[in-house]
């Protein structure tokens, strides 16, 4: 996965770059008629970020500085690339739903993968749910 911004001024231009190299392991059981369980794991096997703009640019009105956040001038890799989730499936008959547990902040809030903190919390069980019906 690579993502390339690129911000134009007159002043001096920006240019973001990440990127990452993930794998995934999956693995579902189905331990009843009833129940099916999985879980996964990931992790960024290479990442990368290399931003690259004058610090100038955040002064005056050159670049808003939400356009930057907190995009610092330099090469670094990711933080924390790991997540891990566990998800069951209850099935009554035709009807099932799923259900996901997966890692979240430090406050309990479910977020991208990016903003995680590495925590799995039971506050957040089954809040990630989805029903699928069989025709």
């Amino acid at each position: 996965v690579m993502n390339t911004r690129k911000v134009e001024t007159k002043d001096g231009d920006a240019d973001l770059k990440d990127y990452t190299i993930p794998l995934t392991v999956g693995i579902e059981y189905d331990a009843n008629s009833w129940l099916t369980l999985r879980g996964s794991a990931y992790q960024s096997l290479i990442s990368q970020q290399d931003n690259d703009y004058d610090t100038s640019l955040l002064t005056g009105s050159k670049i808003n500085p939400s356009v930057l956040a907190k995009l610092k001038p330099k090469k670094r890799s990711f933080n924390t690339t790991t997540n891990i989730n566990a998800g069951a499936s209850l099935k009554f008959g035709n009807l099932a739903f799923d259900g996901l547990i997966g890692t979240g902040t430090a406050a309990g809030g479910i977020t991208d993968s990016k903003s995680e903190q590495g925590l799995i919390t039971l506050d957040n069980l089954m809040t990630r749910l989805a029903m699928t019906y069989r025709f």
